[in-house]
């Protein structure tokens, strides 16, 4: 992400973008955290590009579906859930109309900020952290979609947002990502972008011919990224389907932190 394109996102709408996590009181100290990490990920795409990546520095949806022609499509970016954020209320208003119930007596947050919260609080499951059967993760993500779809669809036009990824121009929903590859897709997807698991199954169910590896957790660019690129620079040197690449390394970190 440039200075530009960064700073547009930080004094734009509070949606989760992932420059919020930079905020600060002046914007040229946000930026001042966020530099190195920025300088890293453009190093990091031109060795890419010099070992035959093709890199989408701004990626939109149309750039996606470009990439979907290769045999093996990396989405590295940022993602958020389907619990609201201040900017998600649209119509403010209407929506603590329908929604105040007294608690208690005690009055409710009349800023989107905290009316978000109060929303996420009161109509939001809980995850169950002792639940660790498999596809637990997937069934908490559908979960939390579903207790959005059924707020939202109550009050149409009054919210904006939900689970997505974070595209150039902003967030995508997951549906609208998956449907960027074909249906006959039988190449890998390596999804660098946290809990995506639910974008991840959609796009299995529509390309079952596809391998996706995504993850149930958080995913960190200083951790990450280095292993991607370890990847990439194996099969320079070794021409092989990326997915035995990415099982090859992790078998000699597993040998050498046994």
């Amino acid at each position: 992400m440039e200075r530009e394109s960064f700073v547009r996102k930080l004094e734009g709408p509070r949606d989760g973008n992932f420059a919020e996590s930079f905020r600060a009181r002046r914007t040229e100290l946000a930026w001042t955290g966020y530099q190195p990490l920025a300088e890293r990920l453009s190093n990091l795409a031109d060795e890419a590009e010099r070992l035959g990546v093709r890199v989408f520095r701004q990626m939109t949806l149309d750039d996606l579906a470009a990439a979907s022609r290769q045999r093996q499509v990396t989405v590295i970016s940022h993602s958020r859930s389907a619990l609201f954020k201040p900017a998600d209320l649209q119509d403010l208003p209407r929506i603590r109309a329908a929604f105040s119930v007294p608690d208690n007596g005690v009055s409710l947050p009349d800023d989107a900020a905290g009316f978000a919260q109060f929303l996420n609080a009161r109509y939001f499951p809980v995850r169950d952290r002792a639940d660790q059967n498999l596809g637990a993760p997937i069934r908490f993500q559908v979960e939390l979609a579903e207790s959005r779809r059924q707020l939202t669809d109550q009050l149409p036009g009054a919210f904006l947002g939900g689970a997505g990824v974070e595209f150039a121009n902003g967030f995508e929903p997951f549906n609208a990502i998956a449907a960027q590859f074909p249906p006959a897709f039988d190449g890998v997807i390596d999804l660098i972008v946290c809990n995506s698991l639910l974008p991840a199954e959609l796009i299995r169910n529509r390309c079952p011919r596809s391998l996706v590896i995504a993850t149930s957790d958080l995913t960190f660019p200083e951790t990450r990224l280095p292993f991607y690129m370890a990847t990439i620079r194996l099969l320079a040197r070794s021409p092989r389907p990326y997915d035995d690449a990415v099982q090859q390394l992790k078998l000699i970190l597993r040998r050498e932190f046994a």
